[in-house]
């Protein structure tokens, strides 16, 4: 009832205010706790957009350092050509001193991102990266897009941002995850990757498969180095040896279609292993990237060409009492497999690492009759992000 009035009596006054000549404004309460001031020539469809919006912003303000914003009652939002603009100012400066300042700054770009689409960060990311010549680490701002994506706990995002000093923040929140901050950084790098390339950052001259690609000199801590090559119509995958110390070097691997969209993309350690392409990829972007503090890379060889074959090939299958034997003869490159249905991928059984290269028998037990369903599949994954699967032949069939 008190707020009920309360939102009667600030009509009235605005009405006051606007007959002693101050400009008319449109009251909008959005939830509970916010009303809004628009400009008076407001029309009903602004004054959604408006309720609209605001929600989005306190959600995500909220979702990100774990409380609704200190926005005043009523919240006064100045005449603009661009409502948008003009309110999303309005909420940033009256949020903003919640933060410490020197946090806000980054903070207000990733919102804009978000809120409006604004492509500022990402952009002003990618010409710091290309004027130092290299990526330490990524912009402040762009640590918030990339957790907004990364993770699905929103509790942590609460715990780890803002950043904090030197990161200070966010590695104590990664800590308590029991995640190493060394591949939280990896991770941060192959998203911002694959975002550059979707923004045309790297080269679009292909050059063909196959290809031999030879280092010749050590990469600085956070240069790298990126070479595009047409992957063709029909190629089902590229495959990769390596020669020479890698160091402390890493591999990207972007996939993109003929109009340079990102499809798929994979990273890890520049080692023997495959990388399968969707249907639509006509060109690969191959990436090495220094994280270490040393000069690293000099004289490692990569081969690439196109390849069909799968890393790996069922040899033998028994069943028996619950239990599976498959024979596998495995490439180079595999990380683990697993058994699943189709459609149910929750029904499957615990992943299991590879042995290596070569012909290796991998005893099963369990999976709550899992083992002897017909369409059961094995799904390997590759060191490089790569995944392919094979159907399990059922008693009496031949090997694939």
């Amino acid at each position: 009832m008190r707020r009920l009035f309360f939102v009667f009596a600030l009509g009235l006054s605005v009405a006051a205010a606007a007959q002693g000549g101050r400009p008319s404004v449109k009251v909008v309460a959005v939830g509970e706790e916010t009303v809004l001031w628009l400009p008076g020539e407001t029309n009903p469809l602004g004054e959604a957009v408006a309720s609209e919006f605001t929600g989005r912003f306190v959600a995500l303000w909220k979702e990100t350092f774990g409380a609704p914003p200190p926005l005043p009652d009523p919240l006064e939002v100045p005449r603009s050509w661009d409502l948008k603009e003009s309110l999303f100012d309005a909420l940033w400066r009256a949020s903003a001193p919640a933060l410490p300042p020197a946090e806000a700054p980054p903070a207000r770009a990733a919102f804009r991102a978000s809120l409006l689409g604004d492509p500022s960060a990402l952009l002003e990311g990618m010409a710091a990266v290309s004027a130092e010549g290299g990526l330490r680490d990524l912009p402040d701002s762009l640590v918030y897009l990339f957790l907004w994506e990364w993770t699905a706990d929103r509790d942590f995002l609460a715990r780890a941002l803002p950043p904090g000093r030197d990161r200070g923040r966010l590695r104590r929140a990664l800590e308590t995850r029991g995640v190493p901050y060394d591949l939280f950084r990896e991770k941060a790098a192959a998203w911002f990757f694959g975002r550059a390339a979707d923004g045309g950052f790297f080269p679009q001259a292909p050059s063909g498969l196959p290809a031999v690609w030879l280092l010749d000199r050590d990469l600085p801590p956070g240069a790298f180095e990126a070479w595009t090559f047409s992957a063709g119509e029909g190629t089902p995958a590229v495959a990769l040896s390596a020669a020479g110390a890698p160091g402390s070097l890493r591999i990207f691997l972007l996939a993109r279609d003929g109009n340079g969209r990102l499809l798929e993309e994979g990273w890890g350690s520049p080692a023997a292993s495959s990388f399968p392409l969707p249907p639509s990829a006509r060109t690969l972007t191959v990436l090495l990237w220094n994280p270490g503090p040393e000069p690293s890379g000099w004289g490692l060889t990569l081969t690439l060409w196109k390849s069909s074959a799968p890393p790996f090939a069922i040899r033998d299958v028994e069943r028996e009492g619950g239990l599976l034997d498959l024979l596998l003869e495995e490439g180079p490159g595999v990380l683990d497999y697993r058994l699943s249905l189709p459609g149910e991928e929750a029904a499957s059984l615990p992943a299991f690492p590879s042995e290596g290269a070569g012909l290796h028998r991998y005893r099963l037990v369990g999976g709550g009759g899992l083992l002897d369903r017909p369409g059961l599949r094995l799904v390997c994954r590759t060191r490089l992000g790569g995944r392919y699967e094979a159907k399990v032949p059922k008693p009496g069939d031949d090997p694939p």
